[in-house]
């Protein structure tokens, strides 16, 4: 009973005497616990999210897609499901206009029972089906079109009122990103245009409310996928990542990354803290241990001492950190209209808790152990035989070693693989040892050479030798938290350049997309400064003696899967001023000669003279490899891998698309002219795309910097600390 107060005594006083030593592990641990805790809410906040939503973002329990029209109660059929309710949709994109403006939408048609699941949000009302005369717009499209709730809007002959402005809608969490601007009408509304469907691109979408969807009707649902040869797409709610979805679950591995390095830069504070405070106490512990104290009682009294820091930043950790998440979840209520729900706090307090002592004794205990390596006598004498070099690498290796192990535990549970967060984190100790290492290496090397150097670089010379491991640990966390942010302010200046300077000189100012056959003609009568390509969509059949498609359905995995999508060939016979030939002889459109991407060949394994076969609509197309092109995916010009002759190609119905540099007076007689005549027709102005694309670079960038700014907070704090111990 003596001990046990004589520990808790000691170690209170011990702490109260030297609280500056303790600056530095309380505030590392406070922030790692903040940044922890947020990450850990936000992370469980927004699974929940997607697990009560998952109906809603997918638009229903089982949704079919394709680009052809399917027999939906056939797959209902084979998988033995009876839905409860089914919606069926079209989409396709087109151009709207009013009085004054054309812009592309995104176009859904709706029936009846549209949306299976959740509600839209309109900007005043209430959501009902649309009427045959009435049409939908998000608030980017009503932006676009410069229109307000009552005005008219015409697509092709056809003129509807705008009935609402969507603010969200269920299967668009947070307003989703769209290069195009939504609308939406009703099935009655798009049989009274009246359009020709061939001329349209248009997807087919089959939602079904479904009661119980058991294993065997997903297993059933996966084969009929399977079956479909890539035609039918099918996506199950809870079941399936798509889309917004996936890409919630990669934002929150990359915020998996700040507690990750947090966590890391905390560990090594902690030794550091502790290794120094133990060296500049050492005679006084010494005497202690002269006195008679055990080793083990007097490791149980710095521990202790460690533990009422781990705790009351923990604590306070845990209490900042649930409050900024209230905080973050307000605002997105108000600013995106989507409630997060709210996590068990009280699980993952005592997760984070749990975290940062295992953290804190896994960098107590090499500390400890290599200061208290040395008998009393040795210290109190000053006869201390350590090594600084051979101090310092031996330090930073245990310490290497004795984090791993709960890093590697949160990161697995953070990012749900073992694996994976095993790779992480080994990549993260790395790169930190890699930098300790060199830094140490320099260092050592010029501290041999100083006296070559004026007396002021000596004397910063000998001053950061002199700091030990302490000064590498501080050189290497402040190097690469600044590391990271000069890449960070480099990256977005180099983005900014890229999308409004260097792209805007070459990059089209006018792109026209889904021109059909029988456009075309007019197309070209009227602008001729456009610049037409066909698409015919194809598939490889054969490279040389290698079937494809045969030996990806037998499972060789020497056989690349990209190889097995659908390829897009066009037909001309000249070059583009973005490419150059850099093999072979650019053929100029004779028969069977195909000119393909250089880098693709290499990936493919296609060489000059290999002979290529293709299937385009059920019919063989096949030549022999001419040439290899090197492309400037800089310019934004059309890109295709294959380049085949008209006359082998020119045959069959494709879509064309074109690009043109027009001013704006000719963007808009072009605009007006599709909106018109061809409204299947669209016609996306790049100048539109540049606030869009810069605005989404800044959105990421902000997120990196977020995940930087806890480990500088960290990395400045052991430079101060250093300081003012110096």
């Amino acid at each position: 009973m003596k001990e046990f107060k004589l520990v808790f005594s000691y170690s209170a006083r011990l702490l109260y005497r030297q609280w500056r030593r303790f600056v530095l592990p309380f505030f590392s641990l406070l922030i790692t616990a903040v940044v922890l805790i947020v990450v850990l809410l936000l992370s469980s906040a927004s699974s929940l999210l997607l697990s009560n939503q998952a109906r809603d973002l997918t638009g229903g329990d089982v949704v079919l897609e394709s680009s052809l029209p399917v027999n939906a109660d056939s797959v209902w059929q084979k998988a033995a499901i009876a839905p409860l309710l089914e919606s069926r949709q079209l989409e396709f994109t087109g151009t709207l206009q009013n009085d004054a403006y054309t812009a592309p939408f995104s176009i859904r048609v709706v029936d009846q029972n549209f949306p299976l699941y959740g509600s839209f949000t309109l900007s005043e009302g209430e959501y009902k089906k649309p009427s045959a005369d009435e049409i939908f717009l998000d608030q980017s499209g009503a932006n676009r079109l410069n229109v307000k709730v009552g005005d008219l809007i015409t697509f092709g002959t056809t003129t509807f009122k705008l009935a609402g402005i969507v603010v969200s809608e269920p299967t668009s969490l947070f307003g989703g990103f769209r290069f195009l601007p939504n609308a939406f009408m009703s099935d009655d509304g798009f049989a009274k245009i009246g359009i020709d469907m061939s001329l349209l691109r248009v997807e087919y979408i089959y939602a079904a409310k479904i009661a119980n969807l058991s294993a065997d009707n997903i297993k059933a649902l996966r084969e009929i996928e399977s079956d479909s040869q890539r035609e039918l797409d099918v996506d199950i709610a809870g079941t399936d990542r798509t889309g917004l979805q996936s890409g919630l679950r990669i934002v929150s591995d990359f915020l998996v990354v700040a507690v990750l390095i947090t966590a890391a830069l905390a560990a090594v504070n902690i030794y550091a803290s502790t290794l120094y405070l133990v060296t500049v106490e050492r005679k006084s512990l010494a005497v202690l241990l002269a006195l008679g104290m055990r080793k083990k009682m007097l490791v149980t009294v710095l521990g202790v001492a460690l533990m009422y820091v781990v705790v009351a930043s923990g604590v306070l950790g845990v209490l900042f950190g649930t409050a900024l998440f209230s905080v973050l979840a307000t605002y997105i209520a108000s600013a995106y209209a989507v409630v997060l729900p709210w996590p068990n706090v009280f699980i993952y307090a005592a997760l984070g808790l749990f975290l940062l002592v295992t953290i804190a004794v896994a960098s107590f205990a090499p500390a400890i152990r290599q200061s208290l390596a040395q008998n009393p006598k040795q210290i109190l004498l000053g006869n201390e035989d350590i090594k600084l070099g051979k101090l310092a690498a031996k330090s930073l290796f245990f310490l290497t070693l004795s984090t791993l192990a709960p890093l590697v535990v949160l990161a697995s549970y953070l990012l749900r693989d073992i694996w994976h967060g095993f790779l992480v984190v080994m990549a993260m100790v790395g790169v930190y040892v890699i930098t300790a290492g060199t830094f140490f290496i320099l260092l050592d090397q010029l501290y041999k050479r100083r006296g070559k150097f004026i007396f002021f670089i000596r004397g910063i010379i000998s001053q950061k030798k002199a700091d030990g491991l302490f000064g590498i640990v501080s050189f290497t966390s402040l190097f690469i938290a600044l590391t990271a942010l000069c890449t960070l302010a480099l990256l977005k200046i180099g983005l900014e350049l890229y999308l409004t300077e260097d792209l805007a000189r070459t990059v089209p100012t006018t792109y026209v997309l889904d021109i059909q056959s029988s456009q075309k003609d007019a197309i070209v009568e009227n602008f001729p400064n456009l610049e037409l390509f066909s698409n015919v969509p194809a598939r490889i059949v054969a490279i040389d003696d290698l079937y494809v498609q045969e030996e990806l359905a037998s499972g060789n995995e020497a056989v690349d899967r990209e190889l097995g999508r659908e390829f897009n060939l066009t037909a001309r016979s000249e070059l583009l001023p973005s490419e150059t030939i850099t093999a072979g002889e650019w053929g100029s459109g004779r028969k069977n000669e195909i000119s393909v991407d250089e880098e693709f060949a290499k990936r493919a394994n296609i060489k000059l003279g290999t002979k290529l076969a293709f299937t385009v609509q059920g019919f063989a197309v096949s030549g022999e490899v001419t040439s290899l092109r090197a492309t400037d995916s800089r310019s934004g010009l059309p890109f295709f891998y294959f380049v085949l002759s008209p006359e082998d190609i020119g045959m069959f119905p494709s879509v064309y698309f074109g690009y043109s540099y027009f001013n704006e007076s000719e963007q808009s007689t072009l605009g007006k002219f599709l909106a018109t005549n061809m409204p299947n027709v669209s016609m996306i102005e790049t100048q539109a795309l540049g606030p869009i694309l810069l605005k989404l670079v800044g959105t990421l960038l902000v997120m990196v910097l977020v995940v930087t700014l806890p480990p500088l907070l960290i990395a400045t704090l052991l430079i101060s600390t250093l300081i003012v111990s110096s």
